[in-house]
């Protein structure tokens, strides 16, 4: 069973919009992915409404645009203080005026409010947004997010209420359109896409990518893979060059280290979400990935491992050394999992780890999180990581 929260235009007493269609226009070029999404939808009603639209982008991706059109009008977006922004939208709502305003809500959230819609009326919402890809060894990973995922805790955490707080659907079978086309080092690429089925055509100076209609569905993110032979030369650069008010630059780094090192013992203490979102194919996938970490251990390793939902349990009373017999355990304990223990209660779980390293602690212990991530609170685990002086490492499921 998978919950997904879908992509929504609601009115401000909660009822929904219908959603026409939606289309992602995306284009790669080396490096550099910029995708263009339009929303269609219309108002069914007989009276005037005030529309609230909430939508996912990627972390790392930066909005550069946002448009809505109405019977052949178009209202841009433009960048203002949030308190003034807010009162002029205020007042042109009283005023019986077309206004749109667009807030972050928090990272990868955006909500967008959209005053004095006609009975009847239909709706384009545009958007537009790049983001800088980057090289995992040969490997270039995209993922465009359609649906918000069900996420346990206060929506209050994220700055979203009962309007902008998506609301989850079991039944919802929104659709989209999509077409990607990547040109520079990326079009000779083998490409793929876990997610979703895929056409490829490839032409001279670009290679296109469509998405079959049997599985565009908006209930999952659209990862795309690029697997090339041999990754491009790696070196350090900049770039800096004009824009509208000044100057933009960007820099990459790439460092250099010496691989006669020696490799010294380790802790490793594996965190894993056995919480009721990970229902399904998510629980067996999580403990595959933590069978898989324990088979990379060294007998002079240590480790533990910390199931959790509402609560939590340990399997040792504290580290052991990773052993074939605690191994051996270890993988037994594994087996039994199942997604039956609740709510997330991420941080609980991670502060009782954290607490554990305070009374014995050392420059080698490694904290191993599998999970979904769907809370609203993760700032709070974000602040009790770093303060945790503990290195992280997250398996998102």
């Amino acid at each position: 069973m998978m919950l997904d929260s879908h992509i929504a235009c609601k009115t401000d007493d909660g009822r929904e919009l219908i959603l026409q269609n939606v289309d992602y226009n995306l284009s790669i070029d080396n490096l550099m992915a910029t995708c263009t999404i339009i929303q269609n939808y219309r108002n069914p009603y007989d009276t005037n409404i005030e529309a609230v639209y909430t939508f996912p982008l990627d972390s790392d991706a930066v909005l550069l645009e946002i448009e809505i059109e109405i019977n052949g009008r178009r209202l841009k977006g433009k960048i203002t203080e949030k308190s003034a922004a807010e009162e002029k939208y205020e007042e042109a709502v009283e005023q019986g005026d077309r206004a749109i305003m667009v807030e972050k809500s928090s990272e990868g959230i955006y909500t967008v409010n959209i005053a004095n819609i006609l009975p009847k009326e239909n709706i384009s919402v545009r958007l537009s947004f790049t983001q800088l890809l980057e090289w995992r060894g040969e490997q270039v990973r995209f993922a465009l997010p359609t649906v918000i995922a069900q996420k346990y805790g206060n929506p209050a955490a994220l700055n979203l209420d009962d309007l902008t707080d998506p609301e989850t659907s079991l039944f919802a079978e929104n659709r989209f359109n999509f077409n990607l086309q990547i040109k520079g080092v990326l079009k000779e690429s083998q490409i793929s896409v876990p997610s979703h089925h895929i056409t490829i055509q490839k032409e001279d100076l670009s290679t296109n990518v469509t998405i079959d209609p049997d599985t565009n569905f908006m209930n999952r993110d659209i990862v795309f893979i690029f697997q090339t032979e041999k990754a491009p030369q790696r070196r350090s650069f900049g770039l800096i060059g004009r824009d509208f008010r000044g100057y933009a630059a960007i820099a990459s780094f790439y460092p250099t280290f010496e691989d006669n090192f020696e490799t010294k013992p380790k802790s490793v203490t594996f965190v894993i979400d056995c919480s009721g979102s990970m229902y399904g194919i998510s629980i067996d996938r999580a403990k595959i990935a933590l069978s898989k970490a324990l088979d990379l251990l060294k007998e002079r390793d240590s480790f533990n491992i910390v199931a959790f939902g509402s609560s939590s349990i340990s399997l040792f009373d504290g580290d052991v050394l990773a052993t074939q017999e605690h191994i051996d355990i270890a993988k037994a304990m594994i087996k039994t999992l199942d997604a039956d223990m609740g709510g997330t209660e991420m941080a609980n779980a991670l502060n009782r780890v954290y607490r554990r390293h305070a009374t014995n602690p050392s420059e080698n212990s490694y904290l191993f999180l599998i999970t979904d991530g769907e809370i609203y609170d993760h700032e709070r685990v974000i602040q009790n990581a770093r303060k945790s002086h503990l290195s992280h490492f997250v398996v998102g499921i």
